[in-house]
């Protein structure tokens, strides 16, 4: 499960001061990983097909990646390749 900053003041209904502190608390117990500044994942449901897909909107898993995952290749992939229209950084 991805999440954002945004999401965590709302499911918490507190400020935005309490909520980067509870997500800063969760890291450190290991609960939760940080993809990148404001975008979160929970470790115990991580599935990095959907954590690579939302670290931009809209986006896409894709190439080998997308036929690893379904199954249809035998190469194993050590990058998840994600598609967008948009520019990123590269992770």
């Amino acid at each position: 499960m991805v999440f954002g900053l945004n999401d965590a003041i709302k499911v918490l209904d507190t400020n935005r001061s309490y909520a980067k502190l509870f997500l800063h608390r969760c890291m450190k117990k290991g609960a939760i990983g940080r993809v990148e500044r404001g975008i979160y994942y929970l470790k115990a449901q991580a599935n990095e097909y959907e954590v690579a897909s939302n670290i931009l909107k809209p986006s896409y898993v894709s190439m080998v990646s997308a036929l690893a995952y379904y199954g249809l290749t035998t190469q194993i992939p050590h990058v998840i390749y994600v598609v967008s229209t948009k520019r990123q950084k590269s992770y």
